[in-house]
């Protein structure tokens, strides 16, 4: 066989491929675009003001973004009858000025009260104690019913040793005895305390 001929025959063969080849390329383009979807543009607006398009293959709308959760909190309901009424008013109040209870000092001998005056304030207290060899009963004149200051009494007679304390709530001048023995006397002198005023206040 001759070279011309030979070539003749391969390019007939290239050139029938090369048909081949374009008829598959054409039948697989044309099924692509057969079987393509192609959705509207049309889109739809989430609660949120966002947009959402449709999309394959069956052109629904994508979901839309789902909103962060919030956290609600309980509110308790208040019942007026837990509600405590505040009034405001204008007050007055006088308080007494709270002192140390320093006590004094009275001792008792066998010439009788060894302090003739005591002078003590408000709220504070004495002590009498006995010193002698026998007993002594201190309280507030007059005798023998002790009215002067009633509660100023002992009413017992206190021992050798022993004491009677005594709180003077009310500023005077007070007179006393030794009840076993009357002409044994003294005297206890209790000045006032100041009072702290305030005025004004919220009840």
């Amino acid at each position: 066989m001759s070279p011309t001929i030979k070539q003749h025959k391969v390019g007939i063969a290239a050139l029938v491929l090369l048909l081949i080849l374009g008829c598959i390329y054409v039948s697989l383009r044309d099924t692509a675009q057969n079987n393509a979807v192609f959705c509207t543009m049309d889109a739809k607006q989430c609660p949120d003001g966002s947009y959402v398009g449709r999309v394959g293959p069956s052109c629904e709308f994508s979901p839309c973004p789902t909103p962060p959760q919030v956290t609600q909190k309980k509110i308790e309901a208040v019942h007026l009858s837990d509600v405590v009424p505040v009034a405001t008013s204008s007050l007055q109040i006088f308080t007494p000025v709270q002192l140390p209870k320093a006590s004094a000092t009275v001792r008792y001998s066998e010439l009788g009260f060894l302090a003739a005056t005591t002078t003590i304030k408000q709220y504070q207290t004495v002590d009498f104690i006995n010193t002698s060899n026998h007993s002594f009963w201190p309280a507030s004149n007059d005798h023998p019913g002790h009215t002067l200051y009633p509660e100023f009494d002992a009413r017992t007679p206190i021992t050798t040793g022993n004491k009677f304390t005594f709180t003077f709530n009310v500023p005077g001048v007070w007179n006393y005895h030794n009840h076993l023995k009357p002409s044994q006397h003294g005297v206890i002198i209790v000045t006032p305390v100041p009072t702290a005023t305030s005025t004004g206040g919220t009840l």
